[in-house]
């Protein structure tokens, strides 16, 4: 997972062994991450969903999961760097991202099973200037923190911006020790190309099990519309309203269940000792790791159908179950190493989805396989809801 920029193998957050180290970085910039930070991005939600709206009001069939792939390059773009890079808008991958995040990820699980080879092949100093390029969105967090730098330097009087890029430039200058210059570019693509096809994927996945259950479609339609109607929601549906909404939440919950953003093992190191797991003695330095999608489907936690889409678990009485559903479910991983994004992930769930809903009137026309790491492609078309 590490990028290689300039002949040299630069880590982040997301690969650090070091668990002092990695620590210290979740302290330094869990801030920008918080909960009472969500209404920092919302602005940005806000005009990224109106470009959604827009975009599908001029073109009501459309791919859903690329539509919602310019949706979330807009969104990140803005949330990181203060730009409006304008996918929705033109309708095509302006920067050269979209692609790179699919490479990515399969390079990722290509090379998994042969983490040594992998190194050699594209981290060695020798091979790598003949295999190895930084990729795109390596290239955009460099070339927007040097213009960052350049722009502090010019105008030093002006306001500071409050986009991620800043709150990173200004931790940096908070922990010096912690986090290096060199490092905030990194920390910059790392985050935002983690939550590139993860989410645009995740909101896709969530439209598609809705219109593939129609009774869960309507439960959350009556929900949506009966908050309105009661005055819960505004006119524009704010987050923190739409928070409120139980069956919104479960559906969320239950998409994640079913289709958790990665299916690789999320790998972890055991520790000088050992360690006994499920009674087996494990030894020191073994890779160790268990995916979400096994974990999500344990009957035992999730009930004897664990492989179907019921929203409906999520509500049901019984506080011990429910709190071994919690405990079971790691779409964004678990523990210390927990994905700091997760709550700008249901910022942007909780505001898309519904403001699709009580917009427009959603039906599934085509569902196409493709097997050239695009993913599966599902043909969607919105009519105008009469509101």
């Amino acid at each position: 997972m590490r990028a290689f920029v300039n002949n040299k193998s630069s880590g982040s957050l997301i690969d650090m062994q070091d668990e002092s180290q990695n620590r210290l970085m979740r302290k330094a910039i869990g801030g920008a991450f918080l909960t009472r930070n969500l209404l920092d991005y919302e602005p940005d939600v806000d005009t990224t969903l109106s470009a959604l709206i827009h975009r599908i009001t001029d073109h009501p069939t459309f791919n859903l999961y690329q539509t919602l792939q310019f949706f979330q390059l807009d969104f990140l773009i803005k949330m990181a760097f203060s730009e409006s890079p304008g996918h929705l808008a033109q309708g095509r991958d302006v920067l050269g991202l979209a692609k790179q995040g699919s490479l990515r990820i399969w390079h990722w699980y290509l090379w998994q099973p042969l983490p040594y080879l992998e190194q050699f092949i594209y981290h060695s100093p020798i091979w790598s200037r003949f295999i190895s390029r930084p990729t795109r969105w390596a290239k955009t967090g460099i070339e927007r923190w040097e213009a960052r730098k350049e722009e502090n330097k010019l105008e030093p009087k002006q306001p500071a911006k409050n986009d991620l890029l800043q709150k990173y430039i200004e931790v940096s200058e908070k922990y010096p020790d912690t986090i290096k210059p060199a490092t905030v570019a990194n920390l910059v693509n790392s985050t935002i190309s983690a939550g590139g096809d993860t989410t645009a994927g995740t909101m896709a996945t969530m439209i598609y099990f809705l219109l593939k259950n129609p009774s869960a479609y309507k439960k959350l339609q009556k929900e949506l519309d009966d908050a309105a109607k009661s005055g819960v929601l505004s006119p524009e549906p704010r987050y923190s309203e739409l928070n409120t909404l139980p069956y919104l939440d479960a559906v969320m919950k239950e998409t994640l269940r079913l289709n958790p953003p990665l299916a690789s093992p999320l790998e972890r190191v055991v520790p000088k000792g050992g360690a006994v797991l499920s009674g087996v003695p494990v030894p020191e330095g073994t890779v160790v790791g268990c995916t979400g999608r096994v974990v999500h489907l344990d009957t035992e936690v999730y009930g004897a159908d664990s492989e179907a889409f019921r929203p409906e678990r999520w509500l049901e009485s019984g506080e011990g179950r429910n709190q071994g559903m919690e405990r079971g479910y790691m779409p964004f991983g678990s523990g210390g190493r927990i994905c700091l994004g997760r709550y700008v992930v249901e910022l942007e769930i909780k505001r898309v989805v519904p403001g699709l809903m009580l917009g427009f009137e959603v039906s599934l026309i085509l569902i196409l396989f493709c097997f050239e790491g695009e993913g599966v492609l599902i043909g969607a078309s919105c009519e105008r809801a009469n509101l």
